[in-house]
């Protein structure tokens, strides 16, 4: 880490293992997310097939 960069948290990710489409889909990441406003700025990542194979 840089002492003259000031670091602050964006979000966290937490993978998911459903059959759930529910979320916004990219392709070129070959994930669904779904955001949850609040204080600690969670997401949820669900990955399709060929992602995790």
């Amino acid at each position: 880490m840089k002492k003259e960069v000031q670091y602050e948290l964006h979000h966290f990710g937490i993978p998911v293992q459903d059959e759930s489409s529910e979320g916004v889909h990219c392709k070129k990441a070959g994930k669904y997310t779904i955001d949850k406003p609040g204080k600690f700025r969670v997401q949820w990542h669900r990955f399709t097939d060929p992602c995790i194979r």
